[in-house]
């Protein structure tokens, strides 16, 4: 067998003539572990460990937060015991199948097709040493996604003698029967740490986010709920994400606050695949007594706000004072210099909709009513 920075090689820029001699190599399913699946299947957890320890998660409204090592190194743990059960069982479904698509019944040939195919998805693990290029971790994973399962199917015949024009529909159906597993197992594993799938990319095969943090139900801490989720009304949505209209939120903006005449509104929209964010902003008021009130839709963000049920802050600075609270159900941030008469106010409503005040005003009371302007309770109808 080829070293294994050989063979990923071979599996990158020599493919086909790389399932050749797969197929043809004496193996077994401990070699294989020991020499290739153990290796790579350990990159996405490891990453995602090191680059929360190091850098942390970036959290809307909050900023960044480390989460604790013990929990993290369970979650690590936990994604790469996944990673390595998921891939056997796959492999023993594909060995099973294989006749019903015309091939043979070979476990060992069915787990050298799973693993070597599912290799660039683990190797495009490694961008999660720095979670804050989640864009770029997209679409790097989305093309390695389709690479694996263009690497699945070019296998089928050369590995397991399933004939090409079956080949595709094998393939689809293994993707399809890996998804489930991943699911179940990840929530047995869930269930059974606490916590759940921190990097549902690591739990094996056909699992991938890419979004590359938090984004499963029960994906953070114990203070969450009950086997590490968070309540019904909290929990992140699946499918397409997708922002009410800027407009909306605009339409939520008061036409004054305090005495102070609101200005122009401006509307933003971002999209970019599977992710996309909105929000309206307007202007109160100039000089001394002027600040902007933004709302904006953070849908796309909903598992990492979750987060912040969590997190609580109470620090005097020498300038002046940060708070991070749970008020009426909403995480509130205050950020307030005294001496400029300067701060920040920010409440999520709904675990999706941020309603900040920035300016400089009497005191931090004055921002409070401005937010407080806001028709916080319409906006938790909007959907």
């Amino acid at each position: 067998m080829e070293t294994l920075p050989l063979r990923l090689r071979g599996l990158f820029f020599a493919p086909r003539a790389t399932w050749t001699t797969i197929a043809a190599e004496n193996a077994t399913p401990s070699s294989l572990y020991r020499g290739w699946i153990m290796w790579l299947a350990a990159i996405t957890p490891i990453s995602m460990f090191v680059g929360l320890a190091i850098f942390g998660l970036s959290l809307p409204t909050i900023g960044i937060v480390r989460p604790g090592t013990g929990a993290l190194l369970l979650q690590m743990l936990v994604g790469y015991v996944l990673a390595l059960v998921i891939v056997y069982l796959v492999a023993l479904l594909a060995a099973a199948m294989s006749p019903t698509f015309g091939g043979r019944k070979d476990h060992v040939q069915a787990l050298k097709l799973v693993a070597y195919a599912w290799a660039p998805v683990w190797v495009v693990g490694a961008l999660r040493l720095i979670p804050a290029i989640t864009v770029v971790a997209s679409v790097v994973g989305l093309a390695a996604l389709i690479y694996s399962a263009w690497l699945l199917w070019a296998g089928m015949q050369p590995v397991l003698n399933v004939p090409q024009d079956r080949a595709a529909g094998f393939t689809a159906l293994l993707i399809v029967i890996g998804a489930v597993l991943a699911f179940a197992v990840g929530a047995a594993g869930a269930a059974f740490s606490g916590i759940g799938g921190m990097a549902p990319g690591a739990a094996g095969p056909f699992l991938a986010s890419h979004r590359g943090g938090v984004d499963s139900p029960g994906s953070v801490y114990p203070a969450m709920g009950k086997a590490g989720h968070a309540p019904a009304h909290l929990r992140p949505t699946s499918g397409p994400v997708k922002a009410v209209a800027p407009s909306r939120l605009g339409a939520f903006l008061p036409a004054t606050v305090d005495g102070l005449a609101r200005g122009p509104i401006s509307t933003f929209k971002r999209v970019v695949p599977g992710l996309q964010m909105s929000s309206a902003e307007a202007h109160y008021g100039a000089g001394a007594q002027s600040l902007k009130i933004s709302i904006t839709d953070l849908v796309a963000e909903r598992a990492m706000l979750a987060l912040s049920l969590a997190i609580q802050k109470d620090q005097e600075t020498a300038t002046g004072y940060d708070k991070i609270f749970q008020q009426d159900g909403n995480t509130v941030t205050e950020h307030w210099v005294a001496g400029d008469r300067y701060g920040t106010y920010s409440v999520i409503v709904a675990n999706r909709f941020e309603v900040k005040v920035v300016g400089t005003g009497p005191s931090m009371a004055s921002l409070q009513k401005a937010a407080q302007a806001v028709d916080l309770a319409g906006l938790t109808q909007v959907h």
